[in-house]
């Protein structure tokens, strides 16, 4: 009986043994074990925050803990959402200077351009808007309808913010980002035309841009003729303030000068070009051809184009030649520029370039542009001069220069310091385009722009060319800047923002 029990004891005692052996194997393997595969679960959860990590880490030693947290690639997750764009859906889209459609407008924006988002405002209406960094450093705002808002994966680095160190960098930056194909600066210091700079194309992969291309400057053409016309004046040709009757002819229905329509003040319409003189006459001579407001009044003026046709074909009557002919012995000669009002009567046409829309299509060819000579009778070249004038940033740079240095460029004087102050004359306030300025006799005038305390400026737009020129009477510099190609945004004041963009960074840097 005795030792039954004993046996029974024994067989307890030894599953009992081997229990608690089985026990202590396991607990020796947990702590053996459990690190590694903790390890894994950890970076199958990565993405996880970090108190849920630690928490799934907590047998591990603190060490091995923090280099498993602080391992996961966290900058990769902040840096899909580190920059967010709006990309224009509409076409020309008004940009305006606050949250709702009653804001002033300070420019407009393209289809398919993309700006970096800064916030939203939902407008009185429940409309919801997007405020973009627009240009430089203007902020504006687009109806978010007009815009697609999206997070992109390249973030913003320090060094990418910086500015390139080189003038050409920048030219090279600030042309990339308005998509021009073509591009030509000069710059003027201290009266003196110091500096040229070229990007992209003349014709798309065939011609590189270069400093003696030959682009039509579109509306600065209107400098020129006025230039032209302060010159005729010193030689006694003209005067801007005679009726422009007596040079036609003819009595005209409204008393209209010269100064009348180089300051947008003929009450003139905008009509149609109509290539002869006697064509031109006959618009001239009916009643229905003016507007109802005061000639020469402040409140009659109204950019136009047909009205600077007027001026130069008053000006071809009046020196009984072309204007192309009288400018090339007078100012272009003299200043060294190889220019015209005509491009097919450039000394050299193998040097024009091709002009570009902003689609990137051809809105006029090297070869359309090669036929185009002018007439030799005066009176019958109306539609060249309102923006026909075709020579290379360098080229328009010394007669900005001269302009900038009272009349003279390197030693040879042009036009008198009277005539310059005549050019310079302001006359009155006025606001286009959502930028105000002073209207001169063709210049405009504006300070406190680009850094500059006052600048006279003159821009230009037509068949997808973008052209800025500027200068400073006190300091003597300039800028010039022509484009092809280029987006037609403009800055907040009015101006063509490549163009602007240009010509304020080489104020404030390069000058």
């Amino acid at each position: 009986m005795f030792k039954m029990k004993k046996k029974k004891f024994l067989s307890l005692l030894l599953i009992f043994a081997a229990i608690f052996l089985v026990i202590v194997i396991s607990g020796l393997s947990g702590y053996f074990f459990s690190a590694p595969l903790e390890s894994a679960d950890v970076s199958e959860t990565e993405a996880q925050p970090a108190s849920e990590s630690l928490n799934v880490t907590t047998t591990v030693p603190t060490t091995t803990t923090t280099a498993v947290t602080t391992a996961a690639p966290t900058t990769a997750a902040t840096a899909a959402a580190d920059r967010i764009t709006i990309t224009i859906t509409g076409d020309m889209i008004n940009v305006r200077s606050g949250a709702d459609s009653n804001s002033p407008k300070i420019g407009s924006a393209s289809k398919g351009e993309v700006f970096d988002y800064l916030s939203q405002a939902t407008d009185e209406h429940g409309t919801l808007w997007y405020e973009i960094q627009f240009t430089g450093s203007t902020t504006g705002w687009i109806a978010g309808k007009y815009g697609k808002k999206s997070a992109t994966d390249s973030p913003k680095s320090p060094k990418a913010t910086e500015l390139p160190s080189s003038p050409q960098s920048n030219v090279n930056r600030i042309a990339k980002k308005y998509n021009a194909v073509g591009l030509q600066v000069a710059v003027i210091d201290n009266g003196k035309v110091t500096g040229t700079y070229n990007y992209g194309y003349a014709t798309k992969d065939t011609k590189k841009m270069a400093t003696d291309i030959k682009i039509r400057i579109a509306s600065i053409s209107k400098v020129a003729v006025a230039v032209n016309a302060m010159k005729m004046q010193e030689q006694g040709i003209v005067d801007i303030n005679t009726q422009i009757g007596e040079y036609w002819g003819a009595k005209l229905p409204k008393s209209v000068t010269l100064k009348n329509l180089l300051t947008h003040t003929s009450t003139l319409k905008r009509l149609g070009y109509i290539a002869t003189k006697a064509d031109t006459l006959k618009q001239l001579k009916r009643g229905a051809s003016y507007g109802n407001k005061t000639v020469g009044a402040s409140d009659s003026w109204a950019y136009n184009n047909y009205a600077i046709g007027v001026a130069g074909s008053t000006l071809e009557l009046a020196s009984k030649q072309s204007l192309d002919s009288f400018a090339k012995t007078n100012v272009f000669t003299p200043l060294d520029m190889d220019a015209s009002f005509w491009p097919g009567a450039l000394s050299k046409t193998n040097k024009l370039a091709t002009l570009y829309a902003a689609s990137g299509n051809v809105s006029r060819s090297v070869s359309s542009s090669k036929r185009m000579t002018g007439s030799s009778k005066p009176g019958s070249n109306i539609n060249a001069f309102a923006g026909g004038l075709t020579c290379s940033a360098e080229d328009l740079a010394k007669m900005v220069a001269m302009l900038a240095n009272n009349g003279e460029y390197n030693g040879v004087r042009v036009l008198t310091p009277a005539s310059v102050a005549a050019l310079e004359e302001k006359f009155f306030a006025k606001t286009e385009n959502g930028g105000s300025f002073i209207q001169c006799l063709t210049l405009r005038y504006k300070d406190n722009l680009y850094g500059e305390s006052e600048l006279y400026y003159h821009t230009g737009h037509a068949f997808g060319v973008l052209a800025l020129m500027s200068y400073n009477p006190a300091t003597g510099d300039g800028v010039v800047v022509v484009s092809t190609g280029a987006s037609i945004r403009r800055d907040s004041q009015g101006v063509y923002a490549v163009c602007s963009e240009i010509t304020e960074y080489m104020y404030k840097n390069v000058i």
